[in-house]
Formats: structure tokens, C-alpha cells, sequence
């Protein structure tokens, strides 16, 4: 196993932790019966997301994202 392929890997295993961890933030966010908790798991959903582009940026598995 070469010393890259082990990094990105690991990498990908990160961008799938964040992207996960995105997803759970964005149920609590839905289920919060607090409009204020709500934007807060939201906020929390999108740094988690940005984390998991920022990693699938640096492994090469996208060149750019796009957000619409």
C-alpha cells in the first residue's frame, strides 16, 4: 500500500464522517421545536458540509463545487 493511497483513505473516511455528521445536524435541526435551535443546527449542518468539501477538495476527488 502506497503512503498516498493510505492518506486519502483516510480522507475520504474524514469527508464521510463530516458529511454524516452534516446530516444528523440537519434532523435535529428539523425536529427542533425551537425556531432558534433550529437555525443553530442548521448553521452547525453547514459547517460540517463545508469541512467535508474542504477535505474532498484537498484529496482530489472534486476540482470545485458548486453552490447554487
Amino acid at each position: 500500500m502506497a503512503i498516498g493511497t493510505c492518506k486519502y483513505g483516510y480522507m475520504e473516511a474524514q469527508n464521510s464522517t463530516f458529511r454524516l455528521r452534516a446530516v444528523q445536524c440537519e434532523l435535529r435541526a428539523r425536529d427542533a421545536p425551537d425556531p432558534l435551535m433550529k437555525t443553530e443546527w442548521e448553521e452547525i449542518a453547514i459547517e460540517w458540509h463545508l469541512l467535508a468539501n474542504a477535505v474532498a477538495q484537498a484529496s482530489g476527488e472534486v476540482d470545485q463545487i458548486d453552490v447554487a
